[in-house]
């Protein structure tokens, strides 16, 4: 097998957001690559956004060293956009605008990790529906399970279905 068949992944860190400037290179990269079946060149890129081929070499260096991307190194048109770089912070996104008029309508905190907790299980379900690999697909649905902890009112380690930790003293 050639290595130019598959394309080294590297996960997402846990948390880890894409700028404002970041998710429209993914964005590009992900849209373009549907419309055509082919990632887009560094030069089509570069003509996108009025920069140079150079700077989006860096910024393709970058979205990769962070997770978001993977690629074969020296072979040509072999951008992927990572499921995870996408799904997660979108689902966070969500969660953000909904969580805090749900909290509002006096919901328990075994409520509130249940919710997080079924979406982060809705999330994984849809990505491995849609193709993406399981290990992706997982850690997609870890990053939104993990914002359970940001809902409870008093933060980290108050309960978890199942489960009750003590805060530390």
């Amino acid at each position: 097998m050639s290595t130019a068949s598959r394309a080294p992944t590297r996960q997402v860190a846990a948390g880890a957001r894409p700028t404002r400037r970041q998710g429209e290179y993914l964005a590009f990269i992900l849209l373009n690559t549907r419309k055509r079946g082919i990632a887009p060149s560094y030069d089509e890129i570069a003509a996108h956004f009025g920069t140079t081929t150079p700077s989006v070499n860096g910024m393709i260096k970058t979205l990769e060293r962070n997770g978001f991307i993977s690629r074969v190194p020296g072979a040509g048109r072999t951008l992927r956009v990572s499921a995870s770089s996408i799904a997660a912070p979108s689902a966070i996104a969500v969660l953000d605008t909904m969580m805090p008029r749900l909290l509002s309508h006096g919901l328990s905190d075994r409520e509130v990790i249940e919710l997080v907790l079924e979406a982060a299980e809705r999330l994984k379900a849809s990505l491995e529906g849609s193709g993406v690999s399981d290990a992706e697909a997982l850690a997609a649905s870890r990053q939104v399970a993990a914002e359970a902890s940001r809902w409870q009112p008093d933060g980290r380690g108050t309960m978890i279905p199942s489960r009750t930790w003590q805060k530390s003293r």
